[in-house]
């Protein structure tokens, strides 16, 4: 692990988690993101950002969330809701009343002892479609004891109950943020597939990977699976195409399996796939000959754009085979990343690299 640098950086723990059910309950894709560390004297403060998927019923009317270092993580069975005996020396709890809409509470119902973290934070609640909700919990400043060069990730849980006065309410659901990099994962519209593509920069004892897909994000069916390198600190780019997608909301998950079995779940990604989606995406980069190949579909030629890095707009031809589009700079270019873009569609821009 490279060393890190005391001022601002970013790393995701990305959306993977283990799940335990104990009732109808939903509640996993934990993301913790250490946005920034600041030494402060011998120690370090850092400010986090949470995030978690909630299915509300009456089985999560309250939902708590403990983050440790990973060096002091208590691997709590939940089987009951934990004291503070129980949770060590966690950095953070914080409290959310999730019955309804989403709100911070000031206090931790099963142990009054237990301190929490509540002023200056800032809850962000997203309705998924149904009784699914993404909640946000951001702008946690956290005393972390040590150096902040030593602190890469935060681990942490969450998990729900029905009651908040009782000393010992039953835990519901619960789900655990592992420190697996999985850097990215993306869907893309393209003619008649969307194309999946995820990349991880650390790997222990991974055995495949499922592709999952929901229409309704209530129920997932897996496509296929890719197999994975197994144990590596090198970045690994995967790949898969739904040939097949659903028309209307694709969703999709990977569900990442280890050699021992352990499973754990990424994010979901959303792809739309109506009859009138933009599909915009490259086929194959670096360019070759200078020819830049890419698919647009439900889309005109004419608002395709090409620019340099400064801005400074360049001729081209296209040419055209239904959806499939090669455009051709009308001059010699230089070696280096240049913007293709749509003039109607300012967010959709793609870097290619002329060789």
């Amino acid at each position: 692990m490279k060393s890190l640098s005391s001022k601002l950086w970013i790393i995701i723990i990305c959306a993977c988690l283990s799940f335990n059910s104990y009732a109808q309950c939903d509640l996993g894709n934990l993301i913790i993101e250490l946005k920034s560390v600041l030494p402060t004297g011998g120690n370090c403060t850092a400010n986090v950002t949470v995030s978690f998927t909630i299915e509300k019923n009456n089985g999560n009317k309250y939902t708590y969330v403990h983050l440790w270092k990973p060096s002091d993580y208590p691997n709590y069975d939940y089987k009951k809701a934990p004291e503070k005996s129980d949770l060590g020396p966690v950095l953070a709890t914080v409290a959310i009343h999730t019955d309804g809409t989403a709100s911070l509470l000031p206090t931790y119902g099963p142990d009054k002892n237990v301190s929490t973290l509540y002023s200056g934070l800032v809850l962000a609640e997203e309705s998924l479609g149904g009784k699914l909700y993404r909640i946000t919990v951001s702008n946690m400043l956290i005393q972390v004891p040590g150096a902040c060069s030593g602190l890469t990730y935060l681990k942490g849980d969450v998990w729900s109950t029905q009651s908040e006065a009782n000393n010992h309410p039953p835990v519901h659901c619960v789900a655990t943020a592992l420190p697996v990099k999985l850097a990215k994962f993306k869907g893309d519209l393209l003619d008649n597939a969307i194309s999946l593509s995820w990349m991880t920069t650390e790997e222990a004892g991974s055995n495949y990977f499922d592709v999952e897909r929901s229409g309704d994000l209530a129920e997932f069916t897996t496509l296929g699976s890719i197999k994975s390198k197994g144990t590596t600190n090198v970045n690994q780019n995967y790949s898969f195409i739904d040939g097949s997608p659903l028309q209307g909301n694709n969703y999709y998950r990977l569900k990442m399996v280890d050699l021992d079995g352990r499973i754990e779940k990424s994010r979901i990604v959303a792809v739309e796939n109506n009859v009138n989606s933009v599909a915009f995406e490259m086929l194959g980069n670096p360019a070759i000959n200078n020819d830049i190949r890419f698919i647009l579909k439900n889309g005109k030629s004419e608002n395709v754009t090409f620019h340099d890095l400064n801005g400074r707009q360049l001729k081209f031809n296209i040419t055209k085979t239904g959806n499939i589009l090669t455009l051709k700079p009308t001059a010699s270019l230089p070696t280096g990343i240049y913007l293709l873009g749509l003039s109607n569609s300012p967010g959709l821009v793609k870097k290619v690299l002329i060789p």
